[in-house]
């Protein structure tokens, strides 16, 4: 079902809240959440303000698209040609937000930057999330086609780790082509990288931006 009139918006400032409450909200029970964080009550205390800290440094020196309701939130950095840079003091806040399960966070952090292909320009999908009263709705399937038109009408590739089998089969329908999934650590849960290359739009009409 695809929610009628949903108009997407480039994120602001004033949306840090925002941002990360449907972050928060979407990966509470997400894939990766018993590994990271085997509490759920401890879930809940870290999450916002995890999600916040990389919310402001996303407004920053990425791009993030939000549901004009600000129900769904997709959180993109360009790389190209340079990584973008890292969250200020990261190592510190990290540490302070996370006990005790920093060492979860910096392992996940550790395989996704070796994994990370820095061959081609791209632009990276950190985070896709819906919150979850409006899941199944069509709106994560919106800020991709959204996003991909950007993409397509600069030529520009785009890169994502899907969290689970079934993330993955959700993204190589929209384009994303699966490369070999990795492990977060020995013995944890797997990420699965995936690659889209633009679209030739020479050939066909570009749909209209919202």
């Amino acid at each position: 079902m695809t929610p009628p009139s949903l108009s997407i918006v480039e994120a602001g400032p004033e949306d840090v809240s925002s941002i990360a409450a449907v972050l928060s909200n979407a990966f509470l029970d997400g894939d990766l959440a018993p590994w990271l964080v085997a509490e759920l009550g401890d879930r809940r205390r870290i999450y916002p303000h995890y999600f916040a800290m990389f919310a402001e440094h996303a407004l920053e020196h990425g791009r993030v698209e939000i549901t004009e309701d600000r129900l769904a939130v997709a959180v993109w950095y360009p790389y190209h040609p340079d990584d973008p840079p890292p969250v200020r003091d990261y190592d510190t806040r990290l540490g302070k937000i996370t006990a005790p399960y920093t060492a979860r966070f910096v392992a996940l952090d550790d395989a996704m930057r070796r994994h990370h292909p820095h061959d081609e320009p791209h632009h990276y999908l950190g985070w896709i999330a819906v919150n979850p009263n409006r899941q199944h709705r069509g709106y994560g399937t919106q800020l991709l086609r959204h996003h991909a038109r950007h993409l397509d009408a600069a030529g520009i590739s785009a890169y994502l780790e899907a969290t689970s089998p079934t993330g993955r089969d959700w993204y190589a329908r929209h384009g994303y082509q699966p490369r070999e999934p990795y492990p977060v650590a020995r013995g944890g849960p797997l990420l699965y990288p995936m690659w889209r290359p633009p679209a030739d739009t020479s050939t066909t009409p570009h749909s209209p931006t919202t």
